[in-house]
């Protein structure tokens, strides 16, 4: 399985960025308040439904398994859009998990699902959507819309669910897999899949088939030697790794289970790896080296040639943060630091580079 979800979601929320430009925060409390509240809604939701669908793994029901991890894929598209706009307002994130889920079965986590945390969709988002239409940001409207209209997609699929999980309990009426896009989070059951996502137009959501990532997410949900942030570079990191073949990657050995980084960054122990995760694994010898390299930046304390080149960009690009797809369509990247811009993206999460992410352009060795 191939999935292009970091590029797309980083893609299509540039070019907005790029368009809309940034927000005075003061002018838009209201619409940052609202922004914030569909951003750590959207972020529990996704770890509540990757434990429902360890859940749903327990008892070997696939199928419920596949429909939690596309709505659990759907909420992290959601989520990072929020994070995304709200970077925008100069705002940032709170991204606490909250208490731990409870997992009963999967027809009462479903029943949990439709009639409480799905329940009273219309009320709410006319309520958000009141709460900022006097302050006029048409981009903040538009994404509180879309998320309203993608949580009705996530009620059907759970409402079916639901059903299908009846007296006779006919699960496998239910789609084996989900594809969902990777631009609005919209679901769409694989064999319905066109070309294109049928809400936001995106082209390749027959592409974005949800497999077993959200085994990835579920462990760094549960590593506890990771802060919020660690664990966001950590699933970032993941995207960028998901862009290639993952079936390719190699079973872990007992050198890198053992290592300090793995120790840090890793899925437990458990073994019986599936391919996402095994991609993961091997690639975090890379993420532990890349975040110990970043945060070990001063920029008290540049060489002559990493301040010639922040003053180089600055002197083409303006003052402040770097706009990403100007310096990547500006001549000014090698091909390795076109490969160690993408690693800086997973690692800042920004679509803009700080002084800190150009000087981490000159410094990290991919090799």
């Amino acid at each position: 399985m191939k999935c292009r979800g970091l590029g797309l979601i980083l893609i299509a929320s540039l070019v907005a960025s790029a368009a809309a430009g940034r927000y005075v925060p003061t002018q838009y409390p209201q619409t940052a308040a609202v922004l914030q509240v569909l951003f750590g809604d959207a972020v529990r939701k996704e770890h509540t439904f990757l434990a429902y669908a360890a859940g749903a793994e327990e008892e070997g029901s696939a199928p419920m398994v596949a429909l939690f991890a596309a709505l659990a894929r759907s909420q992290s598209v959601l989520a990072e859009n929020a994070r995304l706009l709200l970077a925008d307002f100069d705002t940032e994130v709170e991204t606490p998990l909250g208490n731990g889920v409870s997992v009963g079965e999967t027809r009462h986590n479903l029943e949990i699902t439709a009639n409480i945390a799905l329940a009273k969709l219309d009320d709410r988002y006319r309520v958000f959507l009141d709460m900022i239409r006097a302050e006029r940001n048409a981009e903040a409207m538009a994404e509180v819309q879309a998320v309203w209209d993608v949580k009705k997609r996530q009620r059907e699929i759970v409402q079916k669910g639901l059903s299908a999980t009846g007296l006779l309990g006919w699960t496998a009426k239910l789609p084996q897999g989900y594809c969902v896009c990777p631009v609005c989070g919209y679901i769409v059951a694989e064999g319905d899949a066109g070309a294109r996502c049928p809400y936001c137009n995106t082209e390749g959501i027959e592409n974005e088939v949800v497999g077993s990532e959200w085994k990835v997410f579920w462990g760094l949900d549960q590593n506890t030697a990771l802060d919020d942030a660690q664990r966001a570079a950590a699933k970032r990191f993941y995207r960028l790794v998901a862009s290639q073949d993952v079936g390719l990657a190699p079973a872990p050995g007992s050198t890198l289970l053992g290592s300090d980084a793995y120790q840090m960054w890793g899925l437990g122990s458990s073994g019986g790896f599936s391919d996402e995760e095994k991609a993961y694994i091997a690639a975090v010898p890379l993420l532990a080296r890349a975040w110990e390299v970043y945060q070990a930046i001063d920029l008290g304390e540049l060489s002559e040639n990493e301040k010639q080149y922040i003053a180089r960009i600055h002197t083409k690009y303006g003052q402040g943060p770097v706009d990403l797809m100007k310096l990547r369509e500006g001549g000014d990247l090698s091909g390795e630091a076109a490969q160690v811009l993408d690693v800086v993206e997973a690692l800042s999460g920004s679509l803009y580079l700080s002084d800190r992410d150009l000087v981490f352009l000159q410094r990290f060795d991919l090799e």
